[in-house]
């Protein structure tokens, strides 16, 4: 079973998915844009840098870093 439920929280409990309505695409890009460090992908058909291909998110690429953190590198600052 699913549960839908138009929200704007990101989190959603287990078995519901929460959605959000936009007019134009310009709100959704300063939706998007204003809660930017909240987000960690964005999966959509749109070619940006910053969108993920369905079907994309649970194989990334060796660039891809969590958060936009590579982990590698902050390990080496903190040493």
């Amino acid at each position: 079973f699913l549960m839908l439920k138009e929200d704007t929280s990101y989190s959603s409990p287990i078995a519901s998915l929460f959605y959000e309505t936009y007019d134009t695409d310009k709100q959704l890009k300063e939706r998007l844009a204003q809660d930017a460090t909240q987000l960690q992908c964005i999966v959509g058909n749109h070619t940006t840098n910053a969108t993920v291909q369905f079907g994309r998110t649970q194989q990334p690429k060796l660039q891809d870093y969590a958060d936009g953190i590579d982990i590698l590198e902050f390990l080496q600052k903190i040493c």
